[in-house]
C-alpha cells in the first residue's frame, strides 16, 4: 500500500489558520485587491494611489494591508501575487475566492 499524499492547504485554509475568518478575508481581499491594481498600472504604486483606485479611505486600504501582514508575515504582496496571479480571472473583491482557492505557496504550507 502507498503511503497516502499530502495535500498542501490553500491560501485561504493558511490566512485563516493564522488570523482567523474576518482578517482572513480582509488579507485575500487585499492580495486581490492589490494584484488588480498592479495589473492596471503595470508599475509600483503607493498606498494612497491603491485607495484612490479603489476609492476608499486610506485608513481602509492601511487596515487590508495590516490585514495581509498578520494572514502572512514576511510575504511580500508582489511576490505572492506573482505566484498566484496567473490562477486569477476575475478582478477585485470577485477574485477573492479565486485567490483563497489557490494552493498555498510552499513557504506558506
Amino acid at each position: 500500500m502507498s503511503p497516502k499524499a499530502v495535500r498542501r492547504p490553500s491560501l485561504a485554509e493558511v490566512a485563516y489558520r493564522r488570523a482567523g475568518f474576518l482578517e482572513a478575508r480582509r488579507g485575500l481581499a487585499y492580495l486581490a485587491c492589490w494584484g488588480a491594481v498592479w495589473d492596471d498600472l503595470g508599475r509600483p504604486f503607493t498606498m494612497e494611489e491603491y485607495a484612490v483606485w479603489w476609492k476608499q479611505s486610506a485608513k481602509t486600504s492601511y487596515r487590508e494591508k495590516a490585514a495581509f501582514v498578520k494572514c502572512f508575515p514576511g510575504a511580500e504582496v508582489a511576490d505572492l501575487w506573482a505566484a498566484v496571479g496567473q490562477h486569477v480571472g476575475s478582478r477585485g473583491l470577485a477574485a477573492t475566492l479565486e485567490v483563497g482557492g489557490v494552493t498555498a505557496p510552499e513557504a506558506f504550507a
